[in-house]
């Protein structure tokens, strides 16, 4: 699933020159438009005013599921002020730090030890599973 939310993010974007390489089944299977699909995403910056539980209600809504430690896409975790979350799109998890409302940082992680790897100063989080029902809630 999180392969075929990647391909059609990608799809998604404006002037996109993707080119997927499907099965007949895959092709088959009703999906968003693009604008649609643009819609059910969620934007985070460094430094922009979001407020944290309204973050994490955000991620409910875009069909994330609250785990104890992230390990797969769909999911996210909560360690104090601190957000994990593996994006639809992405192919390495987010930590975005907080401080109050701020976001204060956002970086990357690796899955096996945790550890930051590489600063971000934005990314978008689609939702969903890009159906048009969706089998995650929007």
């Amino acid at each position: 699933q999180a392969q075929r939310l990647f391909a059609l993010h990608q799809l998604a974007q404006p002037n996109s020159t993707s080119v997927i390489v499907s099965t007949l089944q895959g092709m088959m299977q009703n999906t968003l438009a693009p604008e649609q699909f643009r819609q059910h995403v969620l934007g985070i910056q460094v430094g922009m005013e979001k407020d944290f539980e309204g973050f994490i209600a955000e991620l409910k809504s875009l069909g994330y599921r609250e785990v104890v430690v992230v390990e797969e896409a769909g999911t996210f975790a909560l360690h104090g002020g601190t957000i994990d979350f593996f994006a639809l799109n992405h192919l390495l998890p987010h930590r975005v730090e907080f401080f109050g409302d701020t976001v204060q940082s956002l970086r990357t992680f690796h899955l096996q030890d945790q550890r930051s790897l590489l600063q971000a100063q934005k990314e978008k989080a689609p939702g969903g599973d890009g159906t048009p029902q969706g089998s995650l809630s929007w």
